[in-house]
């Protein structure tokens, strides 16, 4: 099957993957349970819309409670059906649902106890010419990041020959968090499984076995995790807030920023606060910090350093609300990267100013405004550039170029240097300075580097179109 073709409908048994198991631990219902802010089911929601998913046909959750726990939850384009009724255990199951599907082969399934990301469901999706061979194919992750779940599957050749429930301890069974891609019949045998047995997969899964007709596929290192045990919920938790760590942190950035700014966003998630408000908030801790420098002498410029390294830290809970609640979008990613250089560009100015009150030289003067200048260019260059890409969809770019496919050498080396300026570490070479009293010394740096910043990036663009620029927003 085309990678582009889409599977418009996702069945999600809200249960979970053992919803009347007596095992210790188990939550119940899972689906109310949170993570970054979250419940489980608002999560598969969101990340179901982001793969394309257009409709989730919603089981085991009456719609009057669904309405009440959802009430002004915003899923925008999903549209969320609930199966009011479940099929007799006597009658055809699938034309229960017939109504809703309008023709649709193809179906992802997904347990309420489950915690993905897009990457998974696209995964899975590209693998539906399988469906050809089996009527259902069984996600599993065996990088290790599949989670503690009670789901097993005993692996022969390309199909499963056997599924543990709850899942016993075998060198050769692979966990199953409970995503699923299936046909219209496997669709009839897990309704009908929940209309009889009330077994959960169970039954659906183990017919599918016995005629091997259920395969598998494993989605590498995209996140898939079982989520329906409280040790299994606090794991798959710090398995999300780790995947918030990106990949173009500066070393400081990521083993010391992003572990504070993660642990404030832990709390922060659980307020009304948008990340859009977590912006404005970081905007004016940086402006207090250039304050502190603006009044001059040692003290006042140690205090608007660390200040300033605060307002570097929480710079990236705005970004990591955002994903964590999929509030992204590209005005706040246009205001992160204005309140950014409006701080960078205050602070400097503040330097320069409190550096100028105690020692009147010119050359802290003209320092000053070419830092400032430095910052103004760049901010100008990179406004332009997306200015053009306005029409891109998702997140903004995070590096100078995201294509160096048969790049020169020095151009890499030059696009590299171009990374390293823009990387929030240089907050802990300013705090350096501040602590040793030579403030004023970094504002040199900055005026020169800050210009040849800018400089490098219109270089850069002569040599080789952009397709992608540094921002240090989310």
């Amino acid at each position: 099957m085309d990678q582009n073709t889409k599977i418009r409908t996702a069945v999600v048994l809200v249960d979970g993957i053992c919803p009347f198991s007596q095992n210790e631990g188990i939550i119940n219902p899972v689906f109310q349970k949170k993570i970054g802010g979250l419940t489980l089911f608002e999560r598969i929601a969101h990340v179901s819309r982001k793969a394309g998913v257009e409709r989730l046909l919603v089981s085991g959750w009456s719609e009057p409670e669904a309405v009440r726990l959802l009430q002004g939850k915003v899923f925008r384009d999903l549209e969320i059906k609930f199966l009011d009724s479940m099929p007799s255990a006597t009658g055809d199951a699938f034309k229960d649902v017939e109504a809703e599907i309008q023709g649709e082969s193809n179906f992802f399934f997904i347990s309420g106890d489950c915690v993905f990301e897009p990457n998974t469901l696209k995964e899975l999706n590209w693998k539906a010419d399988l469906l050809c061979r089996f009527d259902a194919i069984a996600a599993i992750s065996e990088s290790g990041l599949s989670g503690d779940c009670p789901l097993g599957l005993e692996i022969q050749g390309d199909h499963v020959s056997r599924v543990f429930y709850p899942r016993e301890t075998k060198n050769d069974c692979v966990p199953c968090p409970g995503l699923f891609l299936g046909n219209r019949n496997f669709l009839d045998a897990v309704l009908k499984a929940q209309a009889t047995e009330r077994a959960g997969w169970l039954d659906a899964l183990q017919k599918a076995c016995e005629a091997k007709k259920l395969g598998l596929h494993d989605v590498g290192d995209s996140l898939l995790l079982y989520a329906g045990a409280k040790k299994a919920l606090r794991d798959a938790e710090k398995k999300v807030y780790q995947r918030l760590i990106k990949k173009t942190d500066g070393f400081l950035a990521a083993h010391i920023n992003r572990r504070i700014s993660l642990f404030i966003t832990k709390f922060l998630v659980k307020t009304s606060l948008t990340p859009n408000n977590v912006t404005l908030i970081n905007l004016a801790i940086g402006l207090i910090g250039a304050v502190f420098f603006a009044v001059g002498g040692y003290g006042p410029a140690l205090a608007g350093a660390l200040v300033f390294q605060l307002s570097s830290i929480t710079d990236g809970c705005d970004g990591e609300i955002a994903r964590l609640k999929f509030l992204e979008s590209r005005f706040g990613g246009w205001l992160d990267i204005f309140c950014d250089n409006l701080t960078h560009i205050a602070v400097f100015a503040g330097i320069a100013y409190g550096a100028y009150r105690i020692e009147p030289a010119p050359y802290l003067f003209y320092c000053g405004w070419l830092a400032v200048l430095g910052t103004l260019m760049s901010f100008l260059l990179v406004a332009f550039q997306l200015y053009r890409k306005e029409s891109t969809k998702g997140p903004l770019f995070t590096s100078v170029m995201e294509n160096r496919a048969g790049m020169g050498k020095g151009m890499e080396n030059i696009l590299n240097a171009q990374d390293s300026l823009a990387r929030r570490d240089f907050t802990y070479l300013l705090l350096l300075f501040a602590l040793l009293g030579y403030s004023k010394y970094f504002l040199a740096l900055t005026a020169i580097g800050s210009n040849i910043f800018w400089m490098l990036l219109v270089f850069s663009w002569i040599k080789r179109p952009p397709r992608g620029i540094i921002i240090t927003c989310l």
